[in-house]
């Protein structure tokens, strides 16, 4: 609970951010384009909302979520490469460190690095610099979504031992 009331207002304020942004590429683009990053937002803003809202704790229909999230963002990123769809990968991947183990978040994370590296191919931005960094700045916040998991991993085991010498 302490972790949505703190994520949910970042979540909500990066996915704003990519809207408007999106939003302000599209003039003059083709209706094709339109309608393909209007469903791309719609589908991150659901996966975005679906991650929030109360219901009973799916740890597979988060990753779902997630997921779907990093590749609408990708998708954009393809449709309009100078756009700031990309916001949308490296949410996803900072939520995919925070909620799955290290072996299981890192598949995950590899499946959303992979669209984001196949949108930039797509829309022909493959200059070293450009792909080098979008690359680090991904695997950046999935590893402290990780260090952040692991944080909090060891301060519940911490609480449980000073319990248990409690008790003793």
């Amino acid at each position: 609970a302490e972790q949505r009331r703190v994520t949910l207002p970042v979540s909500g304020a990066v996915l704003v951010a990519a809207c408007v942004g999106v939003g302000s590429a599209l003039p003059g683009r083709p209706a094709g384009v339109i309608a393909a990053a209007a469903a791309c937002v719609a589908v991150a803003t659901a996966g975005t909302w679906y991650i929030f809202w109360p219901r009973l704790d799916s740890v597979q229909a988060e990753v779902a979520a997630m997921l779907a999230i990093g590749v609408a963002g990708s998708a954009l990123g393809a449709l309009l490469p100078n756009s700031p769809g990309f916001v949308l990968v490296y949410l996803a991947l900072a939520a995919l460190g925070v909620l799955l183990p290290p072996p299981q978040g890192a598949l995950a994370a590899l499946v959303l690095l992979v669209a984001m590296n196949a949108s930039f191919a797509a829309a022909g931005l493959v200059p070293a610099v450009a792909f080098a960094s979008q690359n680090i700045g991904a695997v950046f916040l999935f590893t402290t979504g990780a260090f952040v998991r692991a944080s909090e991993l060891a301060q519940e085991e911490a609480d449980a031992d000073t319990l248990a010498e409690a008790d003793a």
